[in-house]
């Protein structure tokens, strides 16, 4: 009896009258087959949350950043920058 493999996770977000779909399947086992694809989807992330840091959206833009760091990637710089752009939207927040 074959069973198909089902996503871990897929999200689709809804983002400024367009639709942003990321899918990530299987992550855990993708990450050291894909890695500039992974890191790939963290910086789209990363972007989103700029734009809605912009907006002065800073719930968005935590939620973006928030989920750029739940992916499983090995770049530090970007990860970095995830932790600081999400400090800085809560700095905002007050």
């Amino acid at each position: 009896c074959f069973k198909p493999l089902r996503p871990l996770r897929s999200q689709v977000i809804l983002i400024k009258n367009r639709v942003l779909i990321i899918v990530t399947l299987l992550l855990s086992r993708v990450t050291n087959f894909l890695p500039s694809f992974i890191s790939a989807i963290s910086e789209v992330y990363n972007n989103e949350g700029d734009d809605e840091a912009r907006q002065k959206n800073f719930h968005n833009a935590i939620y973006f950043y928030t989920e750029g760091i739940k992916v499983n990637f090995k770049d530090d710089e970007l990860r970095a920058r995830l932790y600081g752009n999400r400090a800085t939207a809560h700095f905002y927040l007050g």
